[in-house]
Parts: C-alpha cells; sequence; structure tokens
C-alpha cells in the first residue's frame, strides 16, 4: 500500500511536467501539430495500457502475476530519463522561488478532501462522511484562494488567470478533455509551471465532480424497477453544462499558436 501511495504522489509530480516541456521546449510553430497529436495518443495509451496489462497478466513473466504490470512502467521510465537526458535542452529555473508550506498544505488539503467527498458521495448517496469531506475540501480551497490572493508570493503565477485564453479554455475543456491543450496556446514560458499543476487538478476535479453529479441525479430521478428512466435527466443535465461550456467560445484565442 505504502508503494501504491508513493507511485500515485511521484506520478501526481509527474504529470504537470509535461505541459510545461510542451510550452518551454516544442517551438511555438509546431505545437498546432501536437496539439492534433496530442488527443489521439491519450487515447490510444488509455485503451491500449489495460490490453497490454492483461496480456502480462495471462503470460505471466518470471511468476510475478500482476505485479509484471509495474515492469512497464519501470522500462518506460528509463528510457524516457535516457531520451531527456539526450534531447531536453537545459533551462534554468528561479532560485528565488519558494514553496510555502503552509499553502502547499492547504492546497493538498482541499483537494484531497474535495476530491475523496466526491467520489464518495457518487457512490454511497452522499452520507454525511461525504458531504462533510466535500464541504471541508471546498471551504479549505477557498482559505487558499483568499490567501493567494493577498499574498506577494503565490504559490501560482497569479497572472496565469488573467490569460483569457487559459482561463476559457480550462472551462471548456471540463466538458471536453482535448481542449485542455488550447489553454496552453497563450501560456508564456513563465507561467507554464502553474499552468501545468492547475490543468492537471482541475482535470481530477471535474472528472470526479461529474460522476459525483450525474450518478446523483440518476438516483434522485430513477423509478423503482424502471432503471432507464433516470437516463433523459442525466442526459439533459449534461446537454445544459455542455451549453454553459461552449459560451466560453468567443474567450478563446482569435488566433492559433502559430501566429502567437
Amino acid at each position: 500500500m505504502a508503494f501504491r501511495i508513493g507511485q500515485g504522489v511521484f506520478g501526481g509530480l509527474l504529470i504537470p511536467q509535461g505541459f510545461v516541456l510542451l510550452v518551454r521546449v516544442i517551438p511555438r510553430e509546431s505545437m498546432g501539430r501536437l496539439f492534433g497529436l496530442f488527443g489521439p495518443l491519450l487515447a490510444v495509451s488509455s485503451i491500449s495500457g489495460p490490453v497490454v496489462a492483461g496480456l502480462l497478466i495471462e503470460l505471466d513473466p518470471f511468476g510475478l502475476s500482476w505485479r509484471s504490470v509495474f515492469l512497464l512502467n519501470v522500462l518506460f521510465g528509463v528510457l524516457m530519463l535516457v531520451a531527456g537526458l539526450k534531447v531536453i535542452p537545459p533551462f534554468g529555473g528561479d532560485a528565488s522561488i519558494r514553496i510555502r508550506p503552509g499553502a502547499a498544505f492547504t492546497l493538498m488539503a482541499g483537494l484531497g478532501l474535495l476530491l475523496a467527498g466526491l467520489v464518495d458521495g457518487g457512490t454511497s448517496e452522499w452520507t454525511a462522511r461525504a458531504l462533510v469531506g466535500t464541504v471541508a475540501g471546498a471551504v479549505a480551497l477557498a482559505a487558499f484562494a483568499w490567501q493567494q490572493a493577498r499574498t506577494s508570493r503565490p504559490l501560482l503565477e497569479r497572472s496565469l488567470f488573467g490569460n483569457r485564453g487559459f482561463v476559457a479554455g480550462l472551462g471548456m475543456g471540463c466538458c471536453f478533455g482535448d481542449v485542455f491543450a488550447v489553454a496552453l496556446g497563450d501560456v508564456n514560458a513563465a507561467q507554464a509551471g502553474s499552468a501545468g499543476g492547475v490543468l492537471n487538478a482541475v482535470q481530477q476535479i471535474v472528472n470526479a465532480a461529474g460522476s459525483a453529479i450525474v450518478s446523483t441525479v440518476y438516483l434522485a430521478t430513477v423509478t423503482p424497477g424502471a432503471p432507464s428512466s433516470g437516463v433523459l435527466p442525466c442526459l439533459l443535465l449534461t446537454l445544459a453544462i455542455t451549453a454553459a461550456c461552449a459560451m466560453s467560445i468567443p474567450l478563446l484565442p482569435r488566433r492559433g499558436v502559430l501566429a502567437h
């Protein structure tokens, strides 16, 4: 269990780095083609991952059973480390930046409690435990936002939230995952780190919130003995959220990444 928790923690640290590399390493003139590949590659990896894992478990190399699945992580990790050392150019950071433990802990606690509450609420018909977790997480995140708005050295790059293209792409990405890439079109190198972290956090929150909200609406409207009766309200809710996200289209950058 401890190793699985560690894997999740370091995986969470690694994912935002991918967005940072997109902005800081890939030339702007190549970003259009890159974003065109981004969605399909994510889909292929999501589909092929379980298939390859099932094949490894069936083959049972070295008698490792399910543990053989994690051999792929080791293999790809080593390959990417070698490739990164050879391909990714070095770029310096800002040595004056310091992570404030209080702000970081408040953010982690808020996200953890909110996600735990949403996941629990979506599967347990909103017990007191799920409600307490969700409310506590929301309060912690509100406290974090209040503190960050007043500090002179925020944990996240404040100018990022004044970037109209990023905010609009982030909002639309809550409904359409591939649109998250559009949010990076207006992000500069100084904002890349904060943008990567925000994108990853929002993706996790909306995934949990979407499942919780839809399941809650279904359970509240379904008629006993008629499972399909709760489908229509869920579809109407999805259409309403999609229409609300579509209203963000005028806020998206009017020029593609090639013109920036």
